[in-house]
């Protein structure tokens, strides 16, 4: 066995039991809290019964005093996710607004000679 290795056998678990006070008050802080974010996925209909709107949420351990710069990567993680999901939808809108630009600009000329309005068309378009 190398210096990287380790043995999944001689890891010592840690129980409730082994935590001191502040540790045990902390961790019971913080499941409190994950489970107030818990709840918030869930309503209650008119005739009282309780709908999982959501899915629930992964607990995460974010420090951003720690961390300043999580916060950054977290957010652009997110814009990542979402333009490769919404892909499509973005190269669609952006060949359609070139398209229409070039088609534009090609026959400008064209329809202003094939205008009874000529100058004054093009003048308030452009």
């Amino acid at each position: 066995m190398s210096n990287t290795d380790f043995d999944t056998e001689n890891i010592i678990l840690v129980t409730e039991a082994n935590l001191r006070d502040e540790q045990k008050q902390a961790m019971a802080k913080a499941m409190e809290e994950y489970k107030q974010l818990c709840l918030k996925s869930f309503n209650v209909n008119r005739s009282g019964k309780v709908i999982q709107k959501e899915a629930l949420p992964m607990p995460r351990q974010i420090t951003f005093e720690a961390n300043p710069g999580k916060l950054q990567e977290m957010v652009d993680n997110a814009i990542n996710r979402a333009l490769i999901i919404q892909s499509s939808v973005l190269s669609n809108i952006v060949f359609n607004d070139v398209a229409s630009v070039d088609i534009w600009e090609r026959n400008k000329e064209l329809i202003r000679k094939r205008t009874d309005i000529g100058e004054h068309f093009t003048r308030e378009v452009i």
